[in-house]
């Protein structure tokens, strides 16, 4: 195993041993992890069209809410792949503790994960070159909304007064994505970068 090490800053240093890059900060003793981006960005692409085909056999079997959790992981997961591939787009500065000692860079982590929380941030950012990514962001956190809550004729607990309406908005979720992925289907993801 080998280590090179290089100054960044007072306090900051890079460092790489074998595969793994990360940076530590002398200060606080916390070594930060760097989360390999473009790897991530392949994955959440295959993700995304493995849970579009779930959602499309929970759709045919009728079990909509089901088809529901599908679609909404395979629209995360492809809002994932976009945010890396335009992350220059986002300025997310800061480092998650994840554990003592252990941190990653904010931005790297919420890129990966798309946090649900976050994702309406992540589609109003990316509209600029992405277009209808915050309409079907919405789109699909109804769904996600539908998926917890089963129907709600009185529009309390869901926006999704029945079944039927569910599955026509899930059909046009999955449609899309399976139309954008089509678009990605054979294509390298892009270098990215930082």
């Amino acid at each position: 195993m080998w280590i090179a090490k290089r100054r960044l800053a007072a306090g900051l240093w890079f460092l790489k041993e074998g595969s793994c890059e990360y940076v530590e900060l002398s200060r606080r003793g916390v070594q930060i992890l760097r989360i390999p981006l473009e790897d991530v960005a392949k994955a959440r692409l295959m993700e995304s069209r493995a849970e579009v085909e779930l959602a499309r056999k929970f759709l045919h079997a009728g079990l909509l809410r089901n088809a529901a959790g599908k679609a909404f992981q395979a629209w995360k997961a492809y809002l994932s792949y976009l945010a890396i591939k335009h992350q220059d787009l986002f300025q997310l500065e800061g480092v998650k503790i994840l554990r003592r000692g252990i941190g990653v860079l904010r931005k790297e982590l919420v890129l990966a994960l798309a946090p649900t929380t976050m994702m309406t941030q992540l589609a109003e950012k990316l509209g600029a070159r992405e277009p209808e990514v915050v309409e079907l962001t919405a789109l699909a956190l109804l769904i996600h909304e539908y998926q917890h809550n089963g129907p709600d004729p009185s529009g309390v607990l869901s926006k999704i007064p029945s079944d039927d309406a569910a599955r026509g908005l899930i059909e046009r979720l999955v449609a899309q994505l399976e139309r954008r992925l089509a678009g990605e289907a054979g294509r390298e993801p892009p270098r990215l970068s930082g």
